[in-house]
């Protein structure tokens, strides 16, 4: 989180030697948004007959704000939210993830037109999923005699990391009736810890401390929708977004987290 926010300083910091040179006016847009996703571990490895799972559906809710000023612009968005999964009574029997995403971007727009608005932009994502579960299935080996071992036990852990990336968006007005079509992709790139936060079961008086990860995580973000702004600076927007995070594509047994579902956001630009 530290340096997520030394980051997010340095952001602002270049954003305002940006905006110190520009000779266009400011524009402020301070909004807040819904995400109603399905959340899913999806197989992406390459074994065959491999099966997806879909864990149920989470709701995400927060603040966003954006800064215009000529071409260059600088977003900034939190959601945090809840996952109460269906039970599974494979491996995560009363799953709830608790979770906060906080992005920032810094974009400069490179097509201003009357047909089409174009941005690339740098990003920054803080991710923190606090993880419960009543049972879950757990896999290891035998450290003397090096056979499988499984066995069921309850779960606490808490993924983190930081994200870096880029992306682009588009906007597209329909004439003048106010009515625009958005969308925008990036992909980001990090690391994401998992700690284990059970100390001793009766199952494993030593705790789970050794299945700690440190995973190389990438992600593919997608929104699309449309957005109606009023004549007096309100404005609404309903869309579709999606995120996938992956590790390794090559892995045989790999699984992506994938939540995708409507998003809703209201807004007012000054």
């Amino acid at each position: 989180m530290r340096k997520a926010l030394l980051l997010l300083t340095g952001v602002m910091l270049m954003l305002a030697a940006g905006f110190s040179l520009a000779q266009t006016a400011t524009t402020v847009t301070v909004g807040a948004g819904a995400w109603m996703p399905g959340y899913s571990w999806v197989y992406t490895g390459n074994q065959n007959g491999m099966d997806d799972f879909k864990l149920g559906n989470a709701s995400y809710f927060g603040p966003y704000l954006a800064i215009n000023q000529g071409r260059l612009n600088f977003g900034a968005s939190m959601l945090i939210g809840t996952l109460k999964a269906d039970d599974q009574d494979y491996a995560w029997e009363g799953l709830e993830a608790k979770r906060t995403d906080l992005n920032f971007t810094l974009g400069y727009r490179i097509l201003s037109t009357t047909s089409v608005s174009g941005n690339v932009f740098a990003g920054l994502k803080y991710i923190k999923e606090d993880q419960t579960a009543d049972s879950w299935y757990w896999e290891g080996f035998d450290v003397n005699t090096g056979e499988a071992m499984w066995w069921y036990d309850v779960y606490d852990a808490t993924v983190s990391g930081i994200m870096y990336g880029a992306g682009v968006s588009l906007v597209v007005p329909f004439g003048s009736s106010n009515v625009y079509a958005y969308g925008s992709m990036a992909y980001l790139l990090g690391t994401l810890k998992t700690e284990n936060n059970l100390n001793s079961t009766d199952i494993n008086p030593n705790g789970y401390s050794s299945w700690d990860t440190e995973d190389d995580t990438h992600l593919f973000a997608m929104t699309l929708g449309l957005g109606y702004r009023f004549p007096s600076g309100f404005g609404l927007n309903l869309g579709f977004r999606g995120d996938l995070y992956g590790n390794k594509a090559s892995d045989e047994i790999d699984y992506a987290q994938r939540l995708s579902g409507l998003v809703l956001n209201a807004s007012y630009t000054f």
